[in-house]
């Protein structure tokens, strides 16, 4: 259902009412900002996607005060590690932290409403089809006849940013060589509040997020090759439980034909922010999700474009320090996860450091503090040269005693 409202003009026009979208509108709104936010879909409807939300998204979500949108769903203590010979290493996330299992409907739902309480309008079945720039902002023509203009423009529609093509924000040719399956299997038995990452000898990996008792999140991500002329999605995950004795003892077969299938999962923006438009979430650019960053990174972006407009009077100065601060946080995960993709291809080098793992509790709870952005790249190097320096020290003082 569409809101009913007069206005022709908007302050802020978000296109997307994915998390990333509706957080950004919550935001605005709570500042004082006239914002309307659109979406191509119908409804609100469930996506076959990750529905993992990393220790650093519920704290922004607490901090927000939007803690109650997470009411009901189960906690993430930590991450299993499975090697390609079939090695477990279990972990906590650092600090008594916690992830969460979502049902993205019931949580984009939830901020949906949030939205409209605050008197945020939202139109639903409403695509972006024209963006004309003007000196005060855009004039935007969209489906069915339907226009308006605003003084900032919001791309929150994915890695396929409508924004972005038609503002003409710069981006990288997307990395075709990955592809990740989606599907949601039943559990023999109730799986322990820890998520899985399994990876191959091929350099393909699988992640596991236990919704609830019934219901687990799968995916995988692999090499474009790896599936080209089979597009049996249903048969290749039966078939790779099958050849995996810890998967086949966890879950049922694959029983619906539910599957998803994301290609390319990688978008590079260079551009993500203009005069008078800026992108967030996905859309601001997206990592092989080897990190379950997705949705993180959706209510990350949020708050920091809110905040930047909330300290910046000037509109440009705004966008100019978001798009930096974007960038900076941007680069350290994506030089982590280039790092990670070449270490998953070399099956000994992930035994040799599965075994590092098993061998040293502090450095696997920083590894998957890294992993559930507990800690940043930067934030996790510097605690490791900390425990040298402290070994190091500590040594000197019993050879003088």
């Amino acid at each position: 259902m569409n809101d009913v409202g007069s206005r022709s003009k908007f302050e802020v026009v978000i296109v997307g009412a994915g998390p990333a979208g509706l957080i950004a509108g919550i935001l605005l709104r709570r500042l004082g900002h006239s914002v309307l936010v659109v979406e191509a879909s119908e409804d609100i409807r469930r996506p076959v996607c990750g529905e993992y939300l990393s220790p650093q998204g519920v704290e922004y979500l607490t901090t927000l005060n939007l803690a109650s949108t997470l009411e009901g769903f189960e906690k993430i203590w930590g991450m299993t590690l499975v090697s390609p010979a079939g090695r477990n290493v279990t972990a906590r996330f650092p600090e008594k932290r916690f992830g969460v299992s979502l049902n993205r409907e019931i949580f984009q739902s939830r901020l949906l409403a949030e939205f409209r309480s605050i008197q945020g309008v939202v139109r639903m079945s409403t695509r972006l089809e024209k963006a004309l720039e003007t000196d005060h902002g855009y004039d935007l023509e969209f489906s069915g006849g339907y226009s308006t203009s605003c003084e900032l423009l919001v791309g929150a529609d994915g890695r396929r940013s409508t924004v972005a093509k038609l503002t003409g924000l710069k981006e990288e040719r997307p990395d075709q060589s990955r592809v990740a399956i989606h599907a949601y299997l039943r559990p023999k038995q109730p799986l322990s509040r820890f998520g899985q990452m399994h990876i191959a000898a091929d350099g393909s990996y699988l992640g596991i997020n236990p919704i609830n008792d019934d219901e687990v999140n799968f995916s995988i991500v692999t090499d474009a090759e790896q599936v080209r002329g089979n597009r049996d999605f249903k048969r290749l995950i039966n078939d790779l439980l099958k050849k995996s004795p810890s998967l086949d003892q966890q879950f049922h077969p694959l029983d619906t034909d539910t599957v998803q299938v994301t290609f390319p999962i990688t978008r590079i923006a260079r551009e993500i922010a203009s005069r008078q438009v800026v992108l967030i979430g996905d859309a601001s650019g997206f990592i092989d999700p080897l990190t379950g960053e997705g949705i993180t990174t959706a209510i990350k972006t949020a708050a920091l474009l809110a905040e930047k407009l909330s300290t910046h009077p000037r509109l440009e100065n705004a966008l100019r320090a978001y798009a930096g601060a974007r960038t900076s946080d941007y680069l350290q995960k994506e030089t982590m996860n280039r790092i990670l993709q070449k270490v998953i291809h070399v099956p000994w080098f992930c035994e040799l450091l599965a075994r590092i793992f098993e061998w040293s509790e502090r450095t696997r709870t920083v590894f998957i503090g890294v992993i559930g952005n507990v800690y940043t790249p930067l934030q996790a190097m510097s605690k490791f040269a900390f425990v040298s320096l402290e070994k190091d020290v500590s040594y000197g003082k019993n050879r003088r005693s």
